[in-house]
């Protein structure tokens, strides 16, 4: 289907911008990861009492806790900034997809990201828009010969527990009473770091095998 090529948007620069941040969001994260395990240890030694002196453990406490403010904030701010640009480039991959002459899609570039926002139907929602948007992106004629990667469900599957455990581990912080209930959160807040990792890595690849096959469905239409 020839195409003009005005009408298709080129996200190279979106595209880089966002795997840019995203290896930033893998960076931020180990640090958040490394930062969360040495709290661990820290309330670990906390309540085998291996700290006598009452000075020393707040003195241990409040340089821990400076520490975990610092990198929060900036892994909350750099995440916050990759899941605008993400969010921006789902809603212009799925555009483009329309340019080339995708039709009959289930899901609207509005919705694509709106999904995510919607209790409950986010869920799986979100999951069935990336899974049209890969295929489509793949072929807009000949998508149903297609079948969509087999990392697709680990990625959706890595980001319902990463929510999960996210949402576990403040609750877990925020209602802490004991030495116990603080440490669990801290084992909950390191095993979400790890796991964020490899989500990030399967999205990393997810976005360029979109990016790839629009690119590729655009050449071959200005022939």
């Amino acid at each position: 289907m020839p195409m003009q090529q005005s009408s298709f948007g080129d996200k190279s620069r979106l595209t880089s911008w966002l795997t840019a941040m995203l290896y930033l969001d893998i960076l931020i994260t180990i640090m958040a990861f490394a930062s969360g395990v040495m709290e661990y240890r820290l309330l670990r030694d906390f309540k085998n009492g291996v700290y006598d002196s009452e000075t020393q453990i707040l003195t241990l406490a409040e340089e821990n806790d400076s520490r975990q403010l610092s990198v929060g904030v900036l892994q909350i701010l750099i995440t916050s900034i990759t899941l605008i640009l993400g969010g921006i480039w789902i809603y212009r991959s799925n555009e483009n997809v329309r340019k080339l002459g995708g039709k009959d899609m289930e899901f609207t570039p509005g919705w694509a990201v709106g999904w995510y926002f919607i209790p409950f139907a986010n869920l799986w929602k979100p999951y069935q828009a990336m899974k049209e948007l890969w295929l489509y992106s793949q072929s807009t004629e000949e998508w149903h010969k297609y079948q969509s990667p087999r990392i697709l469900p680990w990625w959706w599957g890595l980001w319902l527990i990463s929510g999960f455990l996210g949402q576990l581990s403040l609750r877990l912080s925020l209602r802490a009473e004991g030495i116990d209930t603080l440490i669990l959160a801290s084992i909950t807040e390191v095993v979400g770091d790890a796991l964020d990792i490899p989500l990030i890595i399967i999205f990393l690849i997810l976005i360029k095998q979109i990016y790839q096959g629009q690119m590729r469905q655009f050449r071959q239409q200005m022939v």
